[in-house]
């Protein structure tokens, strides 16, 4: 039965998280080839980092946080024996599931390419993608419950995400921002910190999980229309 409702909530999905990931994925691998024919093997390889550090997790963010913000049945949802939190979650996985295949197939195409740019070597470099994962589908879901605003969980990474990318020497020297600072492998020069960034990443994405769980159980909260 509990296969069953997985199931389901994947059909209520429909082909959305499955079709922006495809074109994320096809979209920074588009710009590889084309880096690679007029310019370097070396810039081609940044992008292809850049894209699935930052531009790919910002993507599954927004799609984890998508079912938190828009459900026409929500106070129905509410009345039902099985909490609210859970069938959240479930939706936000399964959204969130196609990009991180698209992630982890190309880190795999990178690492047999020779292609690889992180420090930490092939295991523990996968926290290239995993951690700005966690970070940015964790607090997207978080700024979507707090504020009940899915387009305020959309401004609040896309504004960060192009922050970082324009003046991310800001958040390199600056060390109280390297916890925030999610293209650390595509900088090349913020590897003296990338552990300890990707660790303060996993970090920050439990206690955004925990505190959207938290806010999960008061539904009073819930019941007032998102303001996008």
């Amino acid at each position: 039965m509990r296969e069953n409702v997985w199931f389901l909530e994947y059909r209520l999905l429909t082909w959305r998280p499955a079709g922006l990931a495809a074109a994320g994925v096809g979209a920074v691998v588009s710009l590889a080839l084309v880096a690679t024919l007029v310019s370097s093997h070396n810039n081609s390889t940044q992008l292809l980092t850049g894209g699935i550090e930052l531009g790919l997790p910002l993507v599954a963010g927004g799609l984890a946080a998508l079912p938190a913000g828009h459900d026409s049945a929500r106070e129905l949802q509410l009345s039902l024996p099985t909490p609210y939190r859970r069938t959240l979650l479930r939706r936000s996985i399964l959204a969130a599931m196609w990009p991180a295949l698209g992630m982890a197939t190309v880190s795999i195409a990178m690492v047999t390419t020779h292609r690889w740019m992180s420090s930490a070597g092939i295991v523990g470099g996968q926290l290239t993608w995993i951690a700005p994962l966690a970070w940015s589908t964790t607090m997207c879901c978080l700024v979507t419950v707090a504020l009940r605003s899915y387009v305020a969980a959309l401004m609040v990474v896309s504004v960060l995400g192009g922050v970082e990318l324009l003046i991310g020497s800001i958040f390199r020297d600056q060390s109280w921002l390297h916890p925030l600072y999610l293209p650390a492998t595509t900088d090349t020069l913020a590897h003296s910190f990338w552990w300890s960034n990707r660790l303060d990443l996993l970090g920050t994405a439990v206690v955004a999980a925990l505190l959207t769980g938290r806010l999960l159980r008061r539904p009073e909260c819930l019941l007032q229309e998102d303001a996008a």
